[in-house]
């Protein structure tokens, strides 16, 4: 029979079910929007030491991470609507699996962006937590949270604990300000940032409690988590919804990974030739595809899940942000508002990236070399000597501008000029052909002279569409640590 538990209330699994080797955590929920957007609620493990904080990220089990180190927690997906019969969400464990070091398990539900949409527990009603014998199904205990939420945007249901020699399952019902990140900041998920001071989360034990006089809703309203960390479960999330990007993502970290750059952050840029030439490409989704998978490589370097897209033809254009909520249909987008043009100016396309990322001031020109907008965009003048850089500039982020081209560029002098300027910048130019076209000067790009640091590499193809994306993402990693490594010495780099 299974046991009604009050908040505070436990019971013994040993005693329940003697015999029990794998216990289902089932967690469920309704819930009313009356905001008009949809209501998302996503359950979390947290596997705890003896400090009350997990031992590694390894040990947060979410919706982008289902399964614990060893297999002993395995999260059975993301309900993102809450709709049907039975369980909304649950979570397996195997408790002969635990490793000895965890004494907790917590049990979590949040309110995807809850502070956005303006939501909160509020809006949930039914909500519940059982324990159930894997084995034949049968219901241990029961924990249905009765009270009353009103500001709260995540909560631990409940908890396993390791008391003495057994497990034991505690109903909780706390609340917590804050969503997700404050919930894994107060467990000790890793940020960029100083952690928070530790929590005591000792297990206190007391009697079984199957009637119990209903305490005040308890609120806690752990230190804010850092925004680095926010955004980081942010994105998450929103790979957890893009599958195709999530699945180029783990491609793109296998090979920054072999280059030793695991944990390396950049600025990712997209710069994509639109003369006439490039019609197939782009008309047959190849274009559309290789964003996608330059995207994920953004993905890896950066968190806010976009990269700045650039155009460059007769002209040069700022193309805006493709991200992960708009990246379905960005290059049919693209074209419909850039079609395409004559000539190959490379030049033009540098000069605005390099004046976007690391501008030089109209006052620290020479007076014959501040041209006018409408001379650099429609006179054939793309100021290439406006943006002069003889001495280095330093950031704490690079940039890192992949080049697609099909052809030889309209102003080969000028590109260069650019490129010797840019390698003062902590920009890096990764050229890739396409096509069969002469592309003699991109491969001549390695023995340029007179640049701060070699900032450049090449290499071509006759159809992005037929590499493979491991090969890709190898080959955009075939130079750029070296720079990095460079940019450092050089003083580019922080």
């Amino acid at each position: 029979m299974s046991v009604q538990l009050q908040r505070g209330g436990n019971i013994s699994l040993l005693k329940a079910a003697p015999d029990l080797k794998q216990a289902a955590i089932g967690l469920g929920w309704d819930a009313i929007s009356t905001t008009g957007a949809a209501i998302d609620l996503d359950s979390s493990a947290f596997m705890l030491a003896d400090n009350g904080k997990i031992p590694s990220d390894d040990y947060f089990i979410f919706f982008n991470q289902l399964v614990s180190p060893e297999g002993a927690v395995q999260h059975q997906g993301d309900n993102t609507s809450g709709v049907g019969e039975g369980d909304d969400e649950a979570i397996l464990v195997h408790l002969a699996q635990i490793p000895a070091h965890i004494q907790k398990i917590v049990f979590t539900v949040t309110i995807y962006e809850a502070e956005t949409r303006q939501q909160n527990f509020g809006m949930v009603s039914n909500a519940y937590i059982r324990v159930i014998n894997q084995a034949n199904q049968a219901e241990l205990a029961r924990y249905n949270l009765t009270e009353t939420f009103t500001s709260e945007t995540a909560m631990i249901f409940g908890e396993l604990y390791r008391y003495k020699e057994e497990w034991k399952f505690r109903a909780v019902g706390q609340g917590f300000a804050g969503g997700l990140p404050a919930m894994a900041n107060t467990f000790g998920v890793s940020s960029d940032d100083a952690p928070p001071e530790p929590i005591n989360m000792a297990v206190t034990e007391t009697p079984t409690q199957l009637v119990a006089v209903e305490p005040p809703t308890l609120i806690v309203t752990p230190p804010p988590m850092p925004p680095s960390a926010q955004k980081r479960i942010m994105l998450e999330k929103k790979l957890a919804q893009a599958p195709q990007i999530l699945s180029l993502v783990k491609k793109a970290q296998i090979s920054l990974d072999k280059a030793k750059l695991t944990d390396h952050r950049a600025k990712v840029a997209l710069c994509l030739d639109i003369s006439l030439s490039m019609h197939s490409f782009y008309h047959l989704g190849k274009i559309q595809r290789l964003a996608e998978r330059v995207l994920a490589l953004g993905c890896r370097f950066d968190d806010d899940g976009a990269i700045d897209i650039f155009l460059f033809g007769q002209a040069a254009h700022n193309a805006g942000e493709m991200s992960l909520d708009n990246f379905g249909d960005f290059i049919k987008q693209v074209q419909q508002k850039y079609p395409l043009e004559g000539a190959t100016y490379y030049g033009k396309a540098m000069h605005l990236i390099r004046q976007f990322y690391f501008p030089v001031a109209e006052k620290q020109l020479a007076p014959e070399k501040a041209k006018s907008w409408f001379s650099r965009m429609f006179a054939g003048d793309d100021s290439s000597s406006d943006l002069p850089r003889t001495h280095p500039i330093q950031a704490a982020m690079p940039v890192y501008v992949m080049f697609v081209t099909d052809g030889a560029p309209s102003d080969a002098e000028k590109a260069k000029e650019h490129l010797r300027y840019a390698s003062h910048e902590p920009i890096f130019w990764q050229f890739m052909a396409i096509g069969q076209a002469d592309f003699s000067f991109l491969e001549n790009l390695d023995s340029l002279s007179d640049r701060y640091v070699d900032n450049a590499d090449f290499f071509s193809v006759n159809d992005p569409a037929t590499m493979p994306d491991e090969k890709l993402y190898d080959l955009l990693m075939q130079e750029y640590p070296k720079w990095v490594t460079l940019a450092k010495q050089k003083k580019l780099l922080e």
